[in-house]
């Protein structure tokens, strides 16, 4: 996975419902990225770590031109 440039975003999904995110993650928005102009992949990653509050830690890596 090599790239001049990597994009990373950290961000958390509910415990519940956040199905419907990963979901969509995996099914559209990856491959939507992927598409545009200077983009060369996507990928997700699950964190180890959780919020106090239960949420889940999640990372976005984007392989930038």
């Amino acid at each position: 996975m090599e790239a001049d440039t990597y994009y990373v975003v950290k961000f958390w999904v509910k415990p519940q419902g956040g199905d419907a995110v990963i979901r969509w993650l995996d099914e559209r928005h990856m491959a939507e990225v992927a598409h545009q102009p200077g983009f060369l992949w996507a990928r997700r990653c699950r964190l180890d770590e959780d919020a106090p509050d239960g949420w889940h830690a999640y990372l976005m890596i984007y392989g930038l031109e």
